[in-house]
Formats: structure tokens, sequence, C-alpha cells
């Protein structure tokens, strides 16, 4: 069965409002089973085990450019692999490259596939409900752009 999880960083809404007064604070990925927009804002909702309504969920706010989704596969150390993620993987060379899913799929861009691109699932390992990938997370487009060394920039 298909698991449904998306990441994001909890705004710093006390910096955003009063900068003067409160130092802006690095925030860690906050994980949840979905998110709502409520015209103002992109909430997360943090987990939804009891059906409760909307006004009841555990949920945050959360900066919209960092929001990412489990691609459904791991990599080689059993991490999820999420929209977002900078991987390491091997096809006649170690390549660096981002997943990023377009058009509800999920592909790894780098300068260094023949077309800038190549799709996940040509290097998806299946055995029953669980799909991993030969591949190593070392980072994130949100903290780690360093490691994309020269990549442009999807």
């Amino acid at each position: 069965m298909r698991e449904i999880i998306f990441r994001g960083k909890q705004r710093d809404l006390a910096h955003e409002q009063f900068p003067q007064k409160h130092p802006k604070l690095e925030r860690e990925f906050v994980y949840g089973t979905g998110i709502y927009n409520d015209g103002a804002n992109l909430w997360l909702v943090l987990e939804n085990n009891e059906n409760k309504t909307f006004s009841q969920l555990k949920s945050t706010i959360i900066d919209p450019e960092t929001l990412g989704q489990f691609i459904n596969a791991y990599d080689k150390d059993d991490e999820k692999l999420f929209d977002g993620d900078i991987v390491k993987i091997f096809t006649i060379k170690w390549i660096v490259a981002v997943i990023k899913i377009e058009f509800g799929m999920p592909i790894f861009y780098s300068r260094d596939f023949e077309d800038g691109y190549d799709l996940v699932r040509e290097y998806l390992q299946i055995d029953r409900e669980y799909g991993w990938v030969d591949c190593e997370v070392i980072g994130n487009i949100h903290e780690h752009k360093h490691l994309l060394d020269g990549e442009e920039n999807q």
C-alpha cells in the first residue's frame, strides 16, 4: 500500500513578525500525512489517526518552498527518499542528482545524465511492497545546496 508522507520546515513566525526581537531560528523538518492551504498559510497535518476534524488536528504552518513528498522508495541505507533530496547514484560513474516529482513521477535531475534527467523507476528495485534505489541520500536542496557543486538548480 502506498504510504503518503509529506515534510516541510516549520515557519519561524515569531521572527517573521518581530525580526528585531526574535533571532531567526534554524528549523528542522517536520513530517506529516497531509497538507492544507487556507489561502494564507500552508499547514502540514502531523497526524490523523483518529479521523478528527481539521480544527482538532495537530498541525503546523510550514514554509511552502520546503514542502516535499515521500516518493515511496528508500535508499541503500533504508532512508526514505523525498522530493528535494540530493542523492549519490552510480550509473557508469557516481552522479549527484536531485529528486523532483514532475507530472506525478519522481525524477533524478543532474547535468551528468545525457538528457539532464532520468526516471527514478529506471533504478527502482522492488520486493513485494518495498521499493528501494541503490543510491545514498547526502542532503537536500533546502539545507545542502553546496552539495550540488556546480549543478544547475533545476
